[in-house]
């Protein structure tokens, strides 16, 4: 398997081929799950990445995102131009 990590042009080649381990690693932690979460799963995600904004990880978008529409969450309107960018 190859993962494709999105790079931006305005890295500076050497910035380019110099991603570290720890790189890889916290964006794979914050990318949405390979497959939708139960209510419970979409729970303890929520709670693991609480200090993360919603519209920058995947991971608690996709939780949150399940638990409102179990009823479990009541989301802030402002929220709803981030949760229809999907």
């Amino acid at each position: 398997m190859v993962w494709l990590l999105p790079l931006g042009d305005e890295q500076h080649p050497k910035e380019r081929d110099s991603i570290t381990v720890s790189g890889i690693q916290f964006r794979l932690e914050h990318e949405p799950p390979t497959v939708p979460f139960t209510v419970s799963e979409a729970h303890d995600a929520a709670q693991e990445h609480s200090e993360c904004r919603i519209d920058e990880c995947g991971r608690k978008r996709s939780a949150f995102l399940v638990l409102v529409l179990a009823g479990a969450v009541m989301p802030d309107r402002r929220l709803e131009r981030v949760l229809n960018d999907d």
